[in-house]
């Protein structure tokens, strides 16, 4: 890759940005760390790079270049960079790498685990008042619920005596209504057979 005379050595327009670097030489610690966190993304990754903070998205944001607040970075064919490469700019550059281009001149930047910035440790969260979560009271338990003692059968036992037992005269309705009954069932039988046996005639002779 050529690493000098870059002719476009910034984004300008709407880019699809990846990326944005903080220069530490233009902005102080409590600036450069208000901005990274402003822009700050679930799964975001912040390195310590060229003198300055490089913050990679999780997700690229799609927005003029001018409305950043850091150099915004782009991705062109699986490089990263600072400017707008053309292709003999950055023909043999490696896809993955990031390079960045101060004063016409592009520099790889080297990143590793000892280049990591954890900007969790920058949130000060001692002014945050923390409560105690609310506690449901516990609640007394039921009270059993009584038995209820079978009704007798016989109502004159529930009004204990109150109604006078039954009569002879009663006893023998109540008998020959029985026997009434029984002798009944098997006349309806045999009358519902004759019906039935009626109505399947009819039916074959229409």
């Amino acid at each position: 890759m050529r690493v000098d005379a870059i002719r476009r050595p910034l984004f300008d327009g709407a880019r699809l940005v990846c990326a944005l670097w903080y220069d530490a030489a233009l902005l102080d610690e409590p600036e450069l760390r208000r901005r990274v966190l402003r822009r700050w993304q679930a799964g975001a990754r912040l390195d310590l790079a060229q003198g300055g903070y490089l913050l990679r998205l999780a997700v690229p944001v799609f927005a003029q270049c001018a409305e950043f607040d850091g150099l915004p970075l782009c991705e062109q064919e699986g490089v990263v960079s600072s400017a707008p490469l053309e292709v003999a700019e950055r023909a043999g550059a490696a896809p993955g790498t990031i390079w960045l281009v101060r004063g016409a001149r592009a520099r790889q930047l080297q990143l590793s685990a000892a280049t990591r910035v954890d900007a969790a440790a920058w949130l000060d969260l001692r002014g945050i008042a923390l409560g105690e979560p609310l506690r449901l009271p516990r609640q007394a338990a039921p009270a059993p619920l009584l038995a209820m003692p079978e009704a007798p059968d016989d109502v004159r036992a529930i009004l204990k005596g109150k109604i006078p037992p039954a009569s002879a005269a009663r006893e023998r309705f109540m008998r020959r209504t029985e026997e009434t009954a029984k002798r009944s069932v098997p006349a309806l039988r045999a009358a519902a057979t004759v019906a039935a046996a009626r109505d399947r005639a009819s039916e074959r002779s229409c």
